[in-house]
């Protein structure tokens, strides 16, 4: 029989021994109370130390990198998720945030300031992970891996065309491709558009713009179209889409794979009166890939923001942001980066 553990009460003290101790004046019921008691007392105690050794733990140190700016609807709900994602498995977990404010001033030369700026904030402090929000934000850190850390992993979202391929040979880098749901959209323009003849193609002559472009081609390759495309690539102003779109025949539709800038450098990806003045003034059904343009600070969300046009199978910021949580919590767990494989579908509503 293996020796009980017991209780003495010694100057108000909990003692546990290992010694056989004899209630014989008790009856069972409080020998098991004792027992029970001294079961609780233990899970109290170590439970104690658990929260205290967490709470004296060094907190991790992650910088995340946004490509954009706050009041951009898809890198908010982005950074959002990730955060979110963060702190509900870390609570005490506070990450550092630097806007790169690439969409409205897409300046190389630009580069070496915002590295000086991240070097004098941060350069007695070094990162454990870095989080990179999209192609300009991702682009800047390869590109100046010993400015970050050498070893520091690197966990990326929101970048158009990721070939795990693309990666290989490069360390501690895994991350979330941003993929449209092209197929899903189409098939909506075929349900409700059966005579549809001609779909007009957009897209704004940015990075973003130019790599949607070349995923559509892809995936036309392997889906030939039943219609005729007209291609706008970067050479329309706002001006002039609204024009255009307003004097389509009725067997036409427009699919928006970006709208961030036209050719004149006006920034359109957070302006929601062009998006309101795009689907008002378009004769036919204007369809999107990403979330429409909603206005940003206040109570409206892209889910339930009235707007006009048609969504299809639509590319999701917070879904999208979740994932690159769920990836670099496993980092910061202590999983390899470059052991976790890239996600290269990203999930849709």
């Amino acid at each position: 029989m293996a020796n009980p553990a017991c209780f003495n009460g010694q100057g108000g003290r909990a003692i546990l021994t290992s010694s056989l101790f004899r209630l014989p004046t008790l009856p069972a019921l409080g020998r098991a109370a004792i027992a029970l008691a001294i079961s609780g007392l233990a899970t109290l105690t170590f439970a104690s130390r658990s929260s205290a050794l967490e709470s004296a733990a060094p907190l991790s140190h992650v910088l995340v990198l946004n490509s954009y700016h706050p009041g951009y609807n898809w890198s908010d709900g982005e950074q959002t998720a990730v955060i979110s994602t963060l702190i509900q498995s870390r609570p005490r977990l506070l990450p550092s945030i630097e806007y790169m404010d690439w969409r409205r001033y897409p300046d190389p030369a630009r580069a070496d300031a915002l590295l000086s700026g991240i070097a004098q904030k941060y350069g007695k402090q070094p990162f454990d992970l870095v989080i990179a929000l999209d192609e300009p934000a991702l682009d800047l850190v390869l590109k100046h891996r010993a400015r970050f850390g050498e070893t520091v992993p690197v966990v990326f979202g929101g970048i158009n065309d990721a070939d795990p391929a693309l990666f290989v040979g490069i360390p501690a880098v895994t991350g979330v491709a941003q993929t449209y749901d092209f197929g899903g959209t189409l098939r909506l323009i075929r349900a409700l558009q059966p005579q549809l003849r001609r779909l007009v193609v957009v897209h704004c002559d940015s990075e973003s713009g130019w790599a949607t472009r070349r995923s559509f081609d892809r995936y036309r390759e392997n889906h030939p179209l039943p219609w005729s495309l007209e291609w706008k690539a970067g050479d329309w102003t706002g001006a002039s889409l609204l024009r255009d779109v307003s004097a389509l025949p009725d067997d036409s539709a427009v699919l928006l794979l970006s709208m961030f800038r036209d050719k004149a450098g006006k920034v359109l990806v957070d302006d929601a009166k062009f998006g309101h003045d795009l689907g008002t003034q378009s004769k036919v059904p204007v369809y999107f890939l990403a979330p429409p343009l909603v206005q940003h600070f206040g109570d409206s969300s892209w889910e339930t923001a009235v707007w006009q046009g048609l969504g299809g199978s639509l590319l999701s910021p917070e879904l999208h942001g979740e994932l690159v949580g769920r990836l670099a919590l496993r980092v910061l767990s202590g999983e390899p980066a470059s052991q976790i494989p890239i996600v290269t579908q990203s999930p849709s509503r």
